[in-house]
């Protein structure tokens, strides 16, 4: 389509995160994109804009200065100590003494479905899931489920992320991470990640 297009004088205006000849990096036909990326290349001024990363930069201000740690890895023990500890900064108690109100959560549903949530913190500003469960092979849910939770909650606990293998067997699942990622940032909800 895009050799169709530049062929015949239509402007085209894209941004990518990657330069024209990393597009297709470990693609399944090299050779094809190859002469893509030259196409582009060819046909295209190309230009790299330097930035800020915005969203380091409002976390930054959201914990006044101080980044609050958001990744908390490798998977074990520490991991889940250090979300505990996180989690309960959203319920105003500790790990020791943890706050005993839960929030009751309103009737969250997307087309008529209910979006259930793990967990709530008790002033209902958080959520806690397990990654199974949000986006793994436990959940059935979609972009749509992803805004509802994302436009609930000011921030998002995920625990237990697998490492997601560059495979046909973990693709669902970093789709709908993805998903949710987007969702979050575009609610700027923030996501604490073990």
């Amino acid at each position: 389509l895009l050799f169709f297009l530049l062929q015949h004088g239509v402007v085209l205006v894209s941004t990518s995160n990657r330069a024209p000849h990393e597009l297709h990096a470990g693609g399944v036909v090299p050779s094809s994109s190859r002469v893509f990326s030259s196409f582009l290349t060819d046909r295209c001024d190309v230009k790299t804009l330097h930035s800020a990363d915005y969203r380091r930069q409002l976390a930054e201000q959201d914990a006044g200065g101080a980044e609050e740690q958001c990744y908390f890895t490798p998977l074990g023990n520490a991991a889940r100590v250090a979300m505990e500890e996180r989690w309960c900064t959203y319920g105003g108690g500790s790990v020791e003494a943890p706050a005993e109100v839960e929030a009751v959560l309103p009737e969250l549903t997307t087309f008529g479905r209910r979006v259930d949530v793990d967990r709530i913190s008790p002033c209902g500003r958080a959520c806690w899931f397990d990654f199974d469960d949000l986006c793994g092979s436990r959940a059935a849910r979609g972009p749509a489920d992803y805004l509802t939770i994302a436009k609930h909650f000011e921030c998002v606990f995920i625990a237990n992320v697998p490492e997601l293998a560059l495979s046909m067997s973990s693709r669902n699942e970093a789709r709908r991470l993805i998903w949710f990622i987007d969702a979050a940032y575009e609610s700027r909800t923030k996501i604490v990640v073990s």
